[in-house]
């Protein structure tokens, strides 16, 4: 299978999860909103075309587990869920987080499904059981962007922007 996209859209493509692959790809409806969310599970060996996205600027996708994945954006922080085990997938709006979107210097998932964001000074926890927000801490990740977790070292590891770091 191959779908093409318009090329130097980086930040509208997301990671695989669970068994899923998702990809936002550019373009206006009739209504002036992005266009569905074509996604592949090569388990299933199914191919659907879901709801567009309520967003597109500069979103950050975080996938949690094999059945969630949450868009962070300038206006919206919403999850994608399936309803049911032969449901559809639908998009959900949540409360919006603490922080600007402009804000986010770094972000994770830690291996219980939470995600950790942070600011360049404070980090924030979003448990994603109870969809709530909570300060974390006042702290930032030494990384810039995605941090990866790795249960071999019991830790995020990511890069730094910064020339004076090497990352964590």
């Amino acid at each position: 299978m191959r779908i093409s996209a318009v090329r130097g859209y980086p930040h509208l493509f997301t990671s695989a999860f669970g068994t899923k692959i998702i990809g936002v790809l550019p373009g206006k409806s009739d209504y002036g909103s992005i266009m569905g969310v074509p996604t592949v599970d090569v388990q299933d060996h199914t191919f659907i075309f879901g709801r567009g996205l309520n967003f597109g600027a500069c979103p950050i996708y975080l996938p949690v587990g094999d059945d969630k994945l949450f868009a962070l954006d300038f206006s919206v922080f919403e999850v994608l869920q399936k309803l049911g085990h032969n449901g559809p997938w639908k998009w959900k709006e949540l409360s919006y987080p603490p922080f600007l979107r402009l804000d986010v210097y770094s972000y994770g998932v830690q291996p219980d499904g939470s995600i950790l964001v942070s600011t360049r000074s404070d980090t924030f926890i979003f448990y994603t059981k109870e969809y709530v927000w909570k300060l974390y801490g006042g702290w930032a990740f030494p990384f810039t962007g995605h941090g990866y977790y790795d249960t071999s070292l019991d830790g995020f590891v990511g890069l730094s922007k910064d020339f004076e770091k090497l990352g964590a």
